[in-house]
């Protein structure tokens, strides 16, 4: 059997580089005749009689057997329905394995997104139940720093004033001392940086809460996306 010439790709050369010889016909000569008329068009029955034609007429050994040439234009049809039919067959399993891995990949993702969404849940409700708590211990410290001013604080008389330039209590035990201008200060701060603590709890919640919006928009998209894929598909 003659061999194909190489690089030929047609689905179909190899079947007349094997059928041609026993023709009498060179297929390396005849099959390019052949293989134009292999296509997804529609057959013109025109163009083939006059190749089937021209190929018995060049026939070294079947020049006088008609039948032999309705027989090979039978067999060429014939072979390349089988080959569209295997290629629209391969599209099909294509196309649906596709669709699985879509409908895996959205799975997935939804399976995420709730997760995400469920994490968020219980992370407001921890964050809900440490800003109570908070809230409470800064209540009591604030009752606290109060107590303590009203007792403890003082006024700095100045340089050039009267009563001798001396320190005086308000309001307090005689015995005790007073707090200082840098305990106060601390305290001041301290208050700050609870209020800053909410304040962050709060920011962090609503950027959970916008990620887990955004990752449900997304997983919407993909399934719409997903939708008319496949629509697309079943109308080919």
């Amino acid at each position: 059997m003659e061999e194909p010439p190489g690089g030929e790709d047609h689905a179909l050369t190899e079947f007349l580089y094997e059928r041609l010889p026993t023709l009498g016909l060179d297929a390396g000569t005849y099959a390019p005749y052949l293989l134009p008329l292999l296509t997804e068009d529609e057959r013109d029955d025109e163009e083939w009689e006059s190749v089937m034609e021209l190929l018995r007429a060049s026939s070294e050994t079947h020049g006088d057997d008609t039948d032999a040439f309705v027989a090979l234009r039978r067999d060429i049809a014939r072979a390349w329905q089988d080959h569209r039919d295997e290629v629209s067959r391969l599209r099909q399993v294509q196309s649906e394995q596709r669709v699985k891995e879509l409908e895996q990949t959205l799975l997935e993702e939804r399976k995420a997104v709730e997760a995400a969404l469920v994490e968020a849940e219980e992370q407001r409700r921890r964050n809900h139940a440490g800003t109570a708590s908070t809230a409470s211990s800064s209540s009591t410290d604030d009752a606290a720093k109060r107590a303590l001013l009203s007792r403890f604080a003082y006024d700095v008389d100045d340089d050039d004033g009267g009563g001798g330039g001396g320190t005086t209590k308000k309001g307090g035990d005689a015995d005790a001392a007073p707090l200082t201008n840098q305990q106060i200060a601390e305290l001041a701060k301290q208050e700050a940086q609870q209020a800053l603590r909410g304040k962050s709890v709060q920011t962090k919640k609503e950027e959970q809460q916008k990620t887990a919006q955004a990752r449900l928009e997304k997983a919407r998209l993909k399934e719409e996306r997903r939708k008319k894929a496949t629509k697309g598909e079943r109308k080919r």
